[in-house]
């Protein structure tokens, strides 16, 4: 073998190494030193030093971080104006898409297929979030990093909801935005300037994709910013919930004000009546902007100054993004700013509030906890979701404002509430209006759990079902249980308007995975080195295809039937999530079974079929197995995996989904 085909190889090898995440770059050379000295390598793979080796190593892993597209290498540096960092290195969103559709045809069959209408520019959505790498209850800030996200709105649910296909745009320490004019907003300001430069790439003017052996142009305009509550704070540099104009979208929405007797105009944060609501638009949130821009040249006193930004919202950050004159054209502060609904409900938010709430009532009328502990237990979550923990439900969980809990167990919590509610308490007629309230927030919880695209035909239901549970909420509890993501929540379906789709996020939650593994053990050229980690990580996953499909087996074994080879896996990765063996699912047409393993031809892997135990239904609630043998099915057929129940030896309570009734 050639000189130049063994060091390939090499490499080739390596950068897949790196790409699992799972160790350093010190630890790969002293395994492959390791190895060679015990003669476990062959001549070719082997190294003459440790010193070599690392070198060998480092340029393996900046491999596709350094190469070179239309528009530049993949990787490349900004000068963001910071004393402590001239220069940051990002992934320059035009080069690294032309890269991964030149190495990934699925991906560029992805991308050819979003933007198969030539006429309509895709929607580009950038999310941020501080990410923790290593022990996250660290107290200090001091490897606290900002972590950089994009997608396009226009990409299938199941690209949406993979963390690997959502593409990174860049890292940066907390610590160093201290010193950063404008802060996030800034440095936001500095990002989106990338994405739609005045002079030099533009996703409006385009950008070449590959598409096979032929090139697309593809074009994009700006979705929005999603969020949470406290990145959006910081993007459009706005008071947020700690001021007294908690919502940017709402002209009279006031919060820690009490509206004067007679005043028919302000609104507070119980309102669920759109029609009350005065709503800014686009620009009239630009015309804030320009009036305190205005107020500072003329010299307002600071008391006064202060009392104007009070009254509006904002804040005065001439390095901000809103007060980038060239970005009016491209950033929509009302319709870019994109509500999530996992912070809105199950992460600090409206469902985490209601259970609290409701705990402590069910425990006022003296029915004790232990009683909904031992009702838990009954039940089975799709092993995707983990199991049922009883201390769910313990008194220490529960506070006055919020559930102690995380937004994964919120979730989980949600049908076996529900199913207390109406199996237990609804019988003796105890709690009624309780009963009626969290019903409509369950529903509630179903439709946006749905995904981003299956959700959209929904959205009317869900603006009523938001209005309707409001009503309800402001019935039975007091009105300081009303925070300002209960408010938020009421701007959900509009969000969904505006931008063609109903994000979470849960997805980039999950990518923070990721990001923490580069990151947990950098400890010098920080932002270069996770930078090109996470570039070589994404890349590697792309050039293997690896979670570019809707439908996957996972870990699949080959079985001999009759002389016919077959993949069989217990866990399949389908547009829905992960569905394991011996997860009840519920499939189209009704009907309901438990999944006992998936199959696919080892030519055909995108075709797979679910090997399942039909179960036949006795009531809306109680379904039973029915005898005989396994019954085959297309795999695209699953709607859902189940929560459920055991009843008896041969009856399951089932939670049905929710989109059955719609």
């Amino acid at each position: 073998m050639a000189e130049e085909d063994v060091r390939a190889k090499r490499q080739r090898i390596q950068r897949q190494l790196l790409s699992k995440g799972s160790c350093t770059r010190t630890a790969l050379v002293d395994c492959l030193t390791m190895l060679s000295a015990e003669g476990l390598l062959t001549a070719e793979l082997g190294a003459t030093s440790k010193r070599t080796l690392r070198r060998e190593v480092q340029t393996a892993v900046e491999q596709h971080a350094s190469m070179n597209t239309p528009y530049g290498p993949v990787m490349q540096s900004m000068d963001l104006g910071a004393p402590a960092l001239r220069q940051w290195e990002y992934a320059n969103p035009f080069a690294f898409l032309h890269y991964l559709t030149s190495i990934s045809d699925r991906f560029g069959d992805m991308m050819a297929q979003s933007a198969r209408d030539r006429t309509t520019p895709l929607r580009l959505i950038i999310y941020i979030d501080e990410v923790n790498p290593g022990n996250p209850l660290r107290p200090d800030k001091g490897r606290s990093t900002q972590a950089i996200y994009w997608c396009f709105a226009d990409w299938p649910q199941w690209a949406l909801q993979r963390a690997s296909v959502w593409i990174l745009f860049g890292v940066l320490r907390s610590s160093l935005m201290t010193d950063l004019p404008g802060g996030v907003s800034g440095l936001m300001r500095h990002v989106l300037n990338v994405f739609f430069s005045k002079n030099g790439n533009n996703f409006q003017r385009g950008c070449i994709v590959q598409h096979r052996a032929s090139s697309i142009l593809v074009h994009a305009d700006f979705g929005g910013f999603l969020a949470d509550e406290k990145a959006h704070k910081e993007i459009l540099e706005v008071k947020g919930a700690s001021g007294t104009k908690p919502c940017i979208t709402c002209k009279n929405l006031v919060h820690r004000l009490d509206i004067p007797a007679g005043n028919d105009y302000l609104v507070r944060l119980d309102c669920v009546d759109h029609h009350l609501l005065d709503y800014h638009s686009n620009e009239s949130v630009y015309e804030m902007v320009d009036r305190l821009t205005a107020a500072k040249t003329a010299g307002m006193t600071k008391t006064e100054f202060a009392r104007l930004e009070q009254v509006l919202g904002l804040k005065y950050a001439p390095q901000g993004l809103l007060f980038d004159s060239h970005l009016r054209t491209i950033l929509k502060p009302v319709d870019n700013f994109i509500r999530d609904w996992m912070h809105c409900l199950v992460s600090g938010g409206v469902l985490g509030t209601e259970v609290s709430l409701l705990l402590q009532e069910v425990q006022s009328i003296g029915v004790k906890l232990e009683m909904l502990q031992e009702f838990a237990k009954q039940f089975r979550l799709p092993k995707a979701r983990g199991r049922v923990d009883p201390a769910w439900f313990s008194d220490h969980r529960i506070s006055e404002e919020q559930l102690r809990s995380f937004a994964s167990e919120q979730l989980n919590m949600v049908p076996i509430v529900h199913c207390f509610l109406v199996d237990v308490l609804a019988p003796m007629g105890l709690l009624p209006n309780h009963i009626k309230c969290f019903g409509k927030l369950r529903d509630i919880v179903e439709i946006v759990s749905l995904g981003p695209h299956s959700a959209m035909p929904h959205r009317a239901t869900l603006r009523a079902l938001i209005v309707e549970h409001g009503r309800l909420f402001k019935r039975v509890f007091p009105f300081e249980a009303i925070k300002p993501k209960f408010h938020h929540l009421l701007h959900l379906s509009e969000n969904m308007d505006a931008v063609g789709v109903l994000l979470s996020c849960f997805v980039t939650e999950r990518k923070h995975r990721i990001v923490k593994r580069a990151a947990c053990h950098v400890f010098r050229h920080f932002e270069h080195t996770v930078l090109s980690d996470l570039i070589n990580s994404q890349a590697e996953e792309f050039l293997n295809g690896g979670g570019l499909t809707p439908y996957k087996l996972i870990e699949p074994k080959e079985v001999d039937i009759a002389g016919v080879t077959w993949l069989r896996s217990t866990t399949v990765a389908l547009p829905i999530g992960e569905v394991h063996a011996n997860d009840v699912v519920g499939l189209t047409s009704r009907r309901v079974g438990m999944a006992r393993a998936f199959w696919a031809r080892p030519r055909a892997v995108d075709t797979i079929v679910v090997e399942y135990l039909a179960y036949r239904c006795l009531d809306s609630k109680t379904w039973c197995p029915t005898p005989g043998s396994s019954i085959f099915a297309d795999a695209a057929d699953i709607v859902a995996p189940i929560v459920w129940a055991v009843r008896s030896e041969q009856q399951i309570r089932v939670v049905l989904p929710k989109s059955w009734e719609m």
